[in-house]
């Protein structure tokens, strides 16, 4: 009984840290702030890869912007009339892109994250074998 009960304390003890924002990241609205301050984005997604996108990366134009309270980001490189908008659900370490049609509401498609230590892609995602780097354009 008396291992169930310290168990249960420390259970409760480690479940509010779980879910603590790490220290470094640096908040929702510096996210936003980030996104939606450059012109554009190019956005490089490949299969594999290294630690950098390769010449074999397809490449995506987006812009990111604020409508009300979302954060929506918009394809840039069709014809118009055929871009697509998604909502971006930021957070304080980086951002989701939110699947649309048949999925529930705030099930991330592709989450992205912030590297400070690099200017050049500062959000990516390099978790899976589908990478995303993300480089904003002036």
């Amino acid at each position: 009984m008396r291992a169930v009960l310290l168990l249960l304390t420390l259970c409760l003890f480690t479940i509010p840290m779980a879910g603590a924002s790490d220290p470094s990241s640096p908040g929702r609205e510096a996210i936003i702030e980030m996104l939606t301050k450059p012109k554009a984005w190019s956005v490089y997604i490949e299969h594999a890869g290294g630690e950098k996108p390769s010449n074999h990366a397809g490449v995506q134009h987006w812009k990111f912007f604020r409508r009300g309270s979302e954060v929506v980001g918009r394809t840039m490189q069709l014809a118009s009339g055929y871009n697509g908008e998604l909502k971006v659900i930021v957070r304080d370490d980086g951002f989701d892109f939110e699947r649309c049609c048949m999925y529930p509401p705030n099930y991330p498609m592709t989450s992205v994250y912030f590297d400070p230590s690099d200017k050049t892609y500062p959000f990516k995602r390099s978790n899976t074998p589908q990478k995303w780097w993300l480089s904003p354009e002036q």
